[in-house]
């Protein structure tokens, strides 16, 4: 008996919901003589620049006790050589999900632009844990009025507009008579802690399924990369939204 593993991930159908990391499985070509790239939910692309980055210089490996340490300074392609060059030698049947960094938000907005041009590519990841250079060297996801700026800019592209208030990031006109609705979510991260004055983190087992429970062992990101794709996709269908 087969199982229907498919899944909808905010619009992008998934044959199941298995994807490959960013930056774990270079641009999926590297692999595609090995596996069936088409037997998975789909790929997230090693993290994409406007211009093609060279990393950093070797050693930039280092084996450990546990595991390794890694300093690659993601090297990439570029964004124009990953459109004309690895996105074409992938079967037509593979879900691409692109991951997008840079050290300023118009890097971030560009590439994004070029990217979500493309049919090919079915979604963006924004790798918001590189350093701002206009702030000091501070990385994007620590700093969620940064952070709010730059998903402003990325969504722009996509008719997004910034509603002027803190509390809501971005709006769109609307057509129709259908419902309002308001897609809310936050930024912040919540880190672990070991306070006594909050819940410790502890492991739970129930049913035979592991559980983590405690404060910081769960945030909102993924739910806010939903919030932004059902956002876009309401724009494509027929009669969205009343405007506001």
């Amino acid at each position: 008996m087969s199982v229907d593993l498919r899944v909808d991930l905010g619009g992008i159908a998934l044959r199941n919901p298995v994807l490959t990391a960013s930056g774990t499985f270079g641009y999926g070509t590297e692999f595609a003589p090995f596996l069936d790239l088409g037997r998975l939910g789909g790929i997230v692309s090693k993290s994409l620049t406007l211009e093609p980055r060279t990393g950093n210089l070797p050693h930039r490996i280092a084996e450990t006790h546990g595991g390794m340490l890694n300093a690659i300074g993601l090297e990439n392609v570029g964004v124009d050589a990953f459109l004309g060059e690895k996105l074409p030698a992938l079967a037509a049947d593979v879900v691409v999900i692109a991951s997008v960094f840079g050290t300023e938000i118009d890097q971030y907005a560009e590439a994004s632009r070029r990217l979500s041009a493309s049919p090919r590519v079915a979604g963006l990841e924004i790798n918001a844990s590189c350093p701002h250079v206009k702030s000091g060297g501070i990385e994007f996801g620590q700093n969620p009025k940064l952070l709010a700026e730059l998903v402003r800019a990325v969504l722009a592209p996509a008719g997004s507009r910034d509603a002027g208030d803190d509390c809501v990031l971005a709006g769109t006109t609307g057509r129709g008579d259908r419902p309002l609705v308001l897609l809310a979510g936050h930024l912040d991260t919540v880190p672990l802690t070991v306070d006594p004055a909050n819940l410790p983190t502890r492991r739970v087992t129930s049913g035979g399924v592991d559980t983590l429970w405690g404060r910081g062992t769960v945030d909102m990101k993924g739910g806010v990369a939903v919030l932004l794709r059902v956002a876009r996709q309401n724009r494509s269908v027929e009669q969205p939204c009343r405007p506001r």
